[in-house]
Order: structure tokens, then C-alpha cells, then sequence
């Protein structure tokens, strides 16, 4: 119903139009959204959704893939190499007042290109974070857990360690049943290389600016993977003793079910 350029146009207004509510549940970063559109016709319609959700803007997902009569004009895949040529392809159009050029034997629009670039260029541009930065988005995310963030803790016999914890305990991504004491999957979790091991449990050994990377990068991968945090009761804890440790409570990163 519109055209890839006109979906991002709409997507980004309709961007702009909540984060300028400033309600107080919206995410800090791109907000996720879905707007489905009907047309005069049954078979005219859109679903546009927020431009992040779109793995590859050559190729607008949500109904123009089986565009015919377009999708041999969009379908383009881009490296590193071709980033760069296509830049350099639309300097010369804009200064040339150009309304499109060919690339990669397809012809685009300037309009199209401006937009292509600027989604593209933080991925093959990206902007370097700041540690500070990284210390703040680990504190937002570790208060969207319910956890909080430890970079001065220990772990086992004295080992120094950051990490996160819920109720003073590093909550665990590996763990067995209580009851079967056999393995739960939990779908294979990526750890940093200093991670502990002794126990699979969320920090990395070490204190100060490595370490912290190294936690950041972690809980990007869980985030970017929608794990999420869960606590309860153990079955079967009634020492007085590993109650007063804790040992009767589990945290554990758990990824979704699909």
C-alpha cells in the first residue's frame, strides 16, 4: 500500500509523536510499535511497524516482500565495501541534483538512499560507547530486572567479581531440577571469557574497566535475547541454616519460550 520510503516516513512521525508524551512506561530507546493500516480495498493494506524492527530497510517485511512489481528494485544487500561506494554514489547525485542512481546494477531513489544510509551507518559507523555509558545503560537494565548492579563484589573464597544480584546472590543461567536433579535447558547461554565457572551464575571475575566491558557485553546478549529474571521458593529447604543463606530462594536468567 506504500512504498518502503513512505512506511519509514510514517514510522519515524509515529516515533517522534510517543516519545513526545514522555510517559513515563516508554522505553528510553526506540519504542516498539505496530500500526496496522486498511485500505479502500480488501486487498490494500500496511502493517508498519518502528524502523528498528526492520532487519533489512532494502526490504520492507510487512508486505511489500511479495511486492512484485518493487521487490526487484529493493532487494539489495549491502556489506562494508558497498557502504561506502554507496555514500560515495550519493554525494554525487545530491550534487549533481539528481533524483536517483544506479547501484549495484538497481536503480534508487536519492530519497530512498538518504534513508538507507542513515539506517546503516550505525552499523557500519557505529558510534563508540563511552564506559560511563556503559555503567548507565547496566544500571537501567539491572532496574528493569529488579536487580541492581555490583562492580566491588567477591565470589567462591574471596575472588573478586562484578556482576548482578537479586537479594544478594548472583543469579544463576544454568541450574537442575530440584526434584529430578536433572539439567534444564535453557537454550545455551553465551559467557564472557572471564566469566566465573565454578558456579553458573552472572559475573565476571575481576574488578575495574575489563571487567565491567566484559559484564556490559553479557548483559547486551541477554537483553538483545529477551532473557528474563525469575525468582522463587527451592522445593524441600527447611534448614534454618540455608534459609538464613539464602539457599531457599533461586534468581535465574531464563530465556522465553517460544
Amino acid at each position: 500500500m506504500f512504498s518502503v520510503i513512505q512506511k519509514r516516513q510514517i514510522s519515524d512521525a509515529v516515533q517522534k509523536i510517543l516519545k513526545d508524551t514522555n510517559h513515563p512506561e516508554l522505553p528510553d530507546g526506540e519504542i516498539k510499535f505496530q500500526l496496522h493500516v486498511d485500505g479502500a480495498e480488501s486487498w490494500s493494506w500496511a502493517d508498519i511497524h518502528n524502523n528498528g524492527s526492520v532487519g533489512e530497510p532494502s526490504v520492507n517485511p510487512h508486505n511489500e516482500k511479495n511486492d512484485t512489481a518493487n521487490s526487484g528494485e529493493l532487494m539489495i544487500e549491502i556489506n562494508a565495501g558497498d557502504f561506502q561506494e554507496l555514500e560515495s554514489m550519493y554525494s554525487v547525485a545530491v550534487e549533481n541534483n539528481e533524483e536517483s542512481f544506479v547501484f549495484k546494477d538497481r536503480r534508487v531513489l536519492v530519497e530512498y538512499a538518504k534513508y538507507l544510509i542513515e539506517y546503516l551507518t550505525p552499523k557500519f559507523k557505529p558510534t563508540p560507547v563511552t564506559h560511563n555509558q556503559k555503567i548507565d545503560w547496566m544500571k537501567t537494565y539491572c532496574g528493569r530486572l529488579g536487580a541492581i548492579i555490583d562492580l566491588d563484589g567477591e565470589v567462591g573464597f574471596g575472588r573478586k567479581c562484578v556482576g548482578i544480584v537479586v537479594s544478594d546472590t548472583y543469579p544463576d543461567y544454568e541450574w537442575s531440577d530440584e526434584e529430578t536433579e536433572k539439567y534444564v535447558d535453557n537454550g545455551g547461554v553465551w559467557t564472557p571469557e572471564d566469566a566465573y565457572h565454578k558456579h553458573p551464575c552472572v559475573c565476571v571475575l575481576g574488578h575495574g574497566e575489563h571487567a565491567e566491558s566484559q559484564l556490559y557485553e553479557w548483559l547486551r546478549w541477554f537483553d538483545k535475547n529477551n532473557f528474563e529474571l525469575h525468582s522463587g521458593d527451592v522445593k524441600g529447604v527447611t534448614d534454618q541454616l540455608r534459609v538464613l543463606m539464602g539457599q531457599h530462594k533461586y534468581h535465574r536468567m531464563v530465556r522465553p519460550e517460544k
